[in-house]
């Protein structure tokens, strides 16, 4: 074993530390069980009917992680596994789009503002952009930066342009 391990290490020129074996062990375990409660609540997630965790599923998913892994060990990267914090977000995001969707009922999408020539435009674009943005629930920041990107179109084009449709 000696003789493979050195000639192993002068070729490549890494070295190993067996002393740290334990360590990573236990390491790799305890990523290994957080990544099979990880891959168990996606089961969850995507099938209203689960009743227990699929093991083949989740032994595929052991095993890609592992090879990830290694494949960037040895390409001197840092080791990425699996987030349930992302998992919980993706299944909170789903849920915000649904709720959004049903709240959003009655809201018309499409709305007119008339721009008179001539007129000083820009107050009446902010005030409607403002209306408007909230009832859609935009961002603050969003909407003041549309508005003022209107405002500033309707000075360029002010004898050209007298009606501006929001969608």
């Amino acid at each position: 074993m000696k003789i493979l391990y050195n000639s192993v290490c002068l070729f490549i020129g890494w070295s190993v530390d067996f002393t740290v074996l334990a360590p990573f062990l236990i390491g790799a375990i305890c990523a290994s069980l957080k990544s099979i409660g990880d891959l168990t609540t996606c089961q969850k997630i995507n099938d209203a009917n689960w009743k227990r965790p699929d093991m083949k599923n989740i032994s595929n998913g052991i095993f890609a992680e592992s090879i990830k892994t290694m494949s960037s060990g040895i390409l001197g990267g840092l080791a990425y596994t699996t987030s349930s914090s992302n998992i919980g977000l993706s299944l909170a995001t789903v849920t915000v789009l649904i709720l959004n969707l049903l709240f959003r009922i009655g809201i018309a999408e499409k709305k007119a503002i008339e721009l008179i020539p001539g007129e000083e435009n820009n107050k009446k674009i902010f005030d409607f952009m403002e209306t408007q943005g909230g009832a859609w629930t935009a961002q603050r920041e969003v909407v003041l930066r549309t508005a003022e990107l209107h405002g500033y179109s309707s000075t360029k084009t002010a004898g050209a342009q007298s009606r501006i449709i929001l969608l």
